[in-house]
């Protein structure tokens, strides 16, 4: 890669001095960086994703919403959201935050730089592409299948109540039990 900063190192195998990098100052000087802003990078995504989450529960199941405006909020707002913010401005900025990491972690070779790339990525569409799943199955079926109606009627997160049936715990299982099956 032409953008490869390296030091001289002498390679004993060609007997000659040769560029290179050393593992461990990429390891301790970037890659740390490089997990912790991939980490915060992942964490924004999952807190964006639950807010959008809480908002589509409100809009769905709220009675205080009109039919149509209930419609508007659930079909029209919420995938509007999603994919003006989750999947068109997240993605570039951390397209573009892993190939400025993978810049500074200084690759030697162009597959190396691809790979850390790709590697980076993985944990933004993965965490992106099975959100709702984890939220639903780590966060929203154990409190509606372990609390009583009582106590799910005074959850909320931010003024906003996420249990508004009783029966909609049924409907969320028939609905998963249909999308696996």
């Amino acid at each position: 890669r032409p953008e490869f900063r390296g030091e001289k190192v002498f390679d004993y195998v060609k007997e000659k001095y040769t560029y290179g990098f050393p593992r461990w100052k990429r390891w301790l000087l970037f890659k740390m960086l490089s997990f912790l802003v991939v980490g915060l990078k992942t964490l924004l995504l999952m807190v964006l994703s639950f807010l959008l989450y809480v908002q589509l529960q409100d809009a769905t199941y709220n009675p205080s919403y009109s039919p149509v405006v209930s419609f508007l909020l659930g079909t029209c707002l919420n995938p509007l959201l999603y994919g003006v913010i989750i999947m068109m401005m997240m993605m570039m900025l951390f397209m573009f935050v892993a190939e400025k990491l993978g810049e500074v972690e200084n690759y030697r070779t162009q597959d190396e730089f691809i790979y850390q790339y790709v590697l980076k990525m993985f944990f933004f569409i993965y965490v992106d592409g099975y959100m709702l799943f984890w939220i639903l199955g780590l966060y929203h079926i154990p409190i509606a299948m372990y609390s009583s109606w009582a106590e799910q009627q005074t959850f909320s997160i931010a003024g906003i109540h996420l249990f508004w049936k009783p029966s909609q715990l049924d409907t969320y299982i028939a609905q998963l039990r249909s999308v696996c099956a």
